[in-house]
């Protein structure tokens, strides 16, 4: 997919995150982040390869909310998709959401590993 600057990270949500703290919390945020993200994809990825649709949609939720928080909006609304489809046992198309989540999980993580360069 073609995703614009704007789907990848919220700046409006990282300023304000800024706001909130500083520029090591935002560091020590993004990289709790991308550890936790790791982890999640990852169990997503075996929940799909063992049918798991519960564990799917678990996962989904819990990373739906920390993308949402860092200012990933639309990785969030991708995760809420794979939320609702786990929760309804619905595993048809879900390896092409997964894929998208992946594409698009990189992005942001590029972006935010940018973003804490910058702050250095």
């Amino acid at each position: 997919m073609d995703y614009q600057p704007q789907d990848i990270l919220d700046e409006n949500i990282v300023a304000e995150l800024l706001d909130v703290g500083d520029a090591e919390f935002l560091q020590d945020l993004f990289e709790t982040y991308i550890q936790d993200a790791h982890e999640k994809i990852d169990g997503m990825t075996k929940a799909l390869a063992t049918q798991d649709a519960n564990t799917l949609g678990k996962l989904a939720h819990t990373f739906k909310g920390a993308s949402g928080n860092i200012g990933a909006i639309k990785l969030s609304q991708i995760a809420e998709k794979l939320q609702h489809m786990g929760h309804q046992d619905q595993l048809e198309g879900v390896e092409a959401v997964v894929a998208d989540l992946i594409e698009l999980y990189q992005l942001v993580e590029q972006a935010m590993k940018v973003k804490m360069q910058e702050l250095q």
